[in-house]
């Protein structure tokens, strides 16, 4: 049901973490950039998470599955934020490292996604729940 707002959230977290893994630009050092793909790592959890997120989107009639999902997702997301993180600080110590790119915010972009899409889920399951009452 691709008409709920949650489901909306979790395709972009989904296609913004495959951007993450394939195009964008996660720091500029002197050499040039450096992307996703130049680190299997990243690639692969970042891949992770937007298969994640975009198979999520097919359990909507499982409220409570997709909330643990998503919640799955968004802990994968802050380890690879924090491997990003700490790889961009220690090359930013050693001189390597010019400036961020757009790659290194996305993570927290996936999860600020995720929270959205959970506490749409949860306005959902409680206006079944409300709905429940009358019958």
């Amino acid at each position: 049901m691709i008409q709920r707002i949650q489901s909306i959230y979790m395709l972009i977290a989904g296609i913004a973490s495959l951007l993450l893994s394939t195009f964008l630009t996660i720091w500029h050092t002197q050499e040039g950039v450096f992307k996703g793909p130049d680190n299997p790592v990243y690639m692969f959890v970042s891949g992770v998470a937007a298969g994640i997120f975009l198979a999520n989107i097919f359990n909507f009639k499982k409220r409570k599955l997709q909330v643990v999902l998503n919640r799955i997702g968004m802990l994968t997301c802050m380890i690879l934020a924090g491997f990003m993180i700490y790889e961009y600080v220690t090359l930013l110590n050693k001189g390597v490292v010019t400036g961020p790119g757009v790659g290194l915010a996305m993570p927290l972009f996936v999860i600020v996604l995720a929270v959205m899409a959970n506490k749409a889920i949860a306005k959902d399951e409680s206006l079944i729940k409300s709905a429940d009452r009358f019958r």
